[in-house]
């Protein structure tokens, strides 16, 4: 598969970028559908939540969203997506573009998105974009989780942010490997892949959830909440991920939380290569 990106000198929307699939029979069809499933399921993800972007957990109890529909919070149309997935792509524009991390041209882009982007362009968030630096360098997990983290300063400055892409990293590095999901959701995941960490230990707030504070039978009832704060995201991504046995039924888990509806799918959807990616490729 290749990605027809514009160049730096092109004025093109994020939208305007096309998957291109390849004529030759590629050898390792299983990780090109990993990763290209994760690519859409955080897609998937975001276009779900759109429509109750903001709207309480309260009215979700009694209007819950069964599937993609139009108007809602921005008035964009079924299945459109928003920012979450918009500044992933120019994410992953830079990398391909650039064939490396370039925190420079990355910003390049981000601006030029915010500048002449569409509706809902004023939003940002390092979990919501992330999966492009995984998949990139998943051959290499300990660079790849250290540039997840890095991929977040580019707008988060603070340490949370850094340690949460960092392990939501590392799980989109295992996941895009083969791992299995009782593997990623284990309490000793950080424990067992502590090579690709180095000699920089996880913030305490990280580590907690990386130890399972998302297993909450009750969900929202037991405290997850689909909110702004990066912890709060990860933790409520994780347990739509855990609660469900279905890539579907896990995004509709995490929309019908509230509040930041489709940043918490987003982030959830980035994890579809463990639960049906070449199913959610033909849809």
């Amino acid at each position: 598969m290749t990605l027809e990106f514009p160049s730096i000198h092109e004025k093109k929307l994020p939208g305007d970028i096309k998957i291109v699939w390849p004529t030759v029979k590629l050898k390792d069809t299983e990780t090109l559908y990993r990763i290209t499933g994760s690519l859409v399921g955080l897609a998937v993800g975001d276009a779900l939540g759109a429509s109750v972007e903001f709207r309480p957990q309260q009215y979700l109890a009694a209007y819950p969203v069964t599937d993609m529909v139009a108007g809602g919070t921005w008035g964009l149309q079924a299945g459109q997506w928003t920012d979450d997935t918009s500044m992933a792509l120019c994410l992953a524009s830079s990398l391909i573009t650039q064939k490396d991390f370039n925190p420079y041209d990355q910003m390049v882009r981000y601006k030029w998105w915010y500048k002449h982007g569409g509706p809902d362009s004023a939003g940002n968030g390092a979990l919501m974009r992330l999966a492009p630096v995984p998949l990139f360098f998943y051959r290499k997990p300990a660079v790849a989780v250290d540039l997840s983290g890095q991929s977040a300063r580019l707008t988060h400055g603070d340490d949370v942010a850094f340690d949460a892409c960092r392990y939501y990293g590392a799980l989109i590095v295992a996941a895009v490997k083969g791992d299995s999901k009782e593997s990623l959701i284990s309490n000793e995941f950080y424990n067992c892949h502590q090579k690709w960490f180095g000699s920089k230990p996880l913030h305490d707030d990280v580590v907690r959830i990386a130890r399972g504070s998302f297993k909450q039978p009750g969900g929202y009832k037991d405290g997850i909440r689909g909110k702004g704060h990066i912890v709060l995201a990860l933790e409520a991504a994780l347990w739509a991920f855990w609660s469900t046995d279905t890539f579907e039924k896990g995004a509709l888990n995490a929309v019908n939380l509230g509040d930041d509806t489709d940043t918490t799918a987003a982030i959830y959807g980035q994890l579809a290569v463990v639960d049906g990616p070449t199913r959610l490729i033909q849809m």
